[in-house]
């Protein structure tokens, strides 16, 4: 059974609630994914640029209360990154988006 299958919630197994709950859980994992790998992403850039956060904040006009909840990541489960951030991130640290959130690209040649 494919993943989009099992969390269909109009799945002819009936079990639309469950289904509901599955979908939101397997949501949630991949969001503390995304903002997790986001979060390791910065530690690490902050400690090799030797800069912080609220100086981030200012330099990609991301707001610094942005910055602060994705840097508690695990503690805020309510709270993923937008794409706009992750741009940001991104463009101020000279790399791509992939490498932010850590995303291994296959490369088809």
């Amino acid at each position: 059974m494919t993943l989009s299958r099992l969390f269909d919630p109009c799945n002819k197994a009936g079990n639309t609630r469950l289904c509901i709950y599955l979908s939101f859980i397997y949501s949630e994992v991949i969001n503390m994914a995304l903002a997790t790998k986001v979060k390791e992403f910065l530690e690490e850039k902050l400690k090799q640029e030797k800069i912080d956060r609220k100086y981030l904040a200012e330099v990609t006009n991301i707001p610094y209360t942005t910055v602060s909840r994705i840097m508690r990541a695990e503690a805020n489960r309510e709270f993923n990154p937008e794409i706009d951030t992750i741009l940001k991130i991104a463009k101020y640290f000279n790399c791509t988006m992939d490498e932010v959130i850590k995303r291994k690209v296959q490369n088809n040649s």
